[in-house]
């Protein structure tokens, strides 16, 4: 009796009538980072995020470390055949940066997708710091930098005005963050490649501007999202060039 049924299996096959269990779609999902003007895309740690908030038709799957053992991504199974809504929501802390959304196909019983979350707006700032033993600003003092990205021009102050964007010098160090501004003059900026050309604080004498201290180093950096992004001013007698 054992063997008969041992062997109704085989019979079926050979007669053709065994078909399969469908598999479960398994989607092996890898994720990256970019922004307007990056040659190329980051990884987690090079785009200095943690954690991914990962959607599929808009509900929560799961929230995952972005850096993963093996590869940057996630393993979707679960959600049958067909064509999906994913979204990723991107973090670095409490802070979102990154945010992706597009179709997944779960075709088959196993499939890789590649999604490249692209980085959001969000506030640029630059959190002054002294590096000349002084903790003070050097009287009533200004504030001056630039910073550039893709040919427009942020918060331009040029040296030779007698009217520059008066950004004022404080004492307060915990406070010490100052704003780069867009051209309606909001705190919205543009995720991007940006340089920061120059960062100076001055004192006005008469029709010119005395400077104080200064960092004329250029620094360019990925913005996404919300970000402060420290700068140290040293001692000068020269404005940055």
């Amino acid at each position: 009796m054992n063997r008969a049924l041992l062997l109704l299996p085989m019979a079926a096959l050979a007669s053709g009538c065994y078909v399969a269990p469908p598999c479960d779609p398994v989607a092996n999902v890898y994720w990256a980072f970019t922004v307007p003007g990056l040659n190329g895309v980051m990884s987690c740690a090079e785009a200095g995020v943690d954690s991914v908030d990962v959607f599929v038709d808009n509900a929560l799957v799961e929230t995952v470390p972005c850096q993963g053992p093996s590869a940057d991504g996630i393993q979707l199974v679960g959600f049958g055949h067909g064509t999906r809504l994913l979204s990723l929501d991107v973090y670095a802390g409490n802070t979102r940066r990154y945010q992706y959304d597009g179709n997944i196909a779960f075709n088959g019983c196993t499939s890789s997708f590649d999604a490249v979350a692209s980085g959001i707006a969000g506030r640029l700032q630059f959190q002054y710091a002294f590096g000349d033993g002084g903790n003070l600003c050097a009287g009533p003092s200004y504030l001056w930098f630039q910073v550039t990205s893709g040919g427009a021009v942020y918060d331009a102050v040029d040296d030779a005005s007698t009217n520059p964007l008066a950004l004022a010098c404080t004492n307060t160090a915990p406070s010490r963050n100052v704003d780069v501004l867009n051209a309606s003059g909001g705190t919205s900026i543009p995720a991007g490649v940006y340089t920061r050309t120059r960062f100076e604080e001055v004192v006005p004498a008469g029709a010119t501007y005395t400077p104080q201290r200064a960092n004329c180093a250029q620094e360019t950096f990925v913005h996404a999202g919300d970000d402060a992004r420290p700068v140290t001013l040293v001692a000068s007698s020269t404005l940055c060039p």
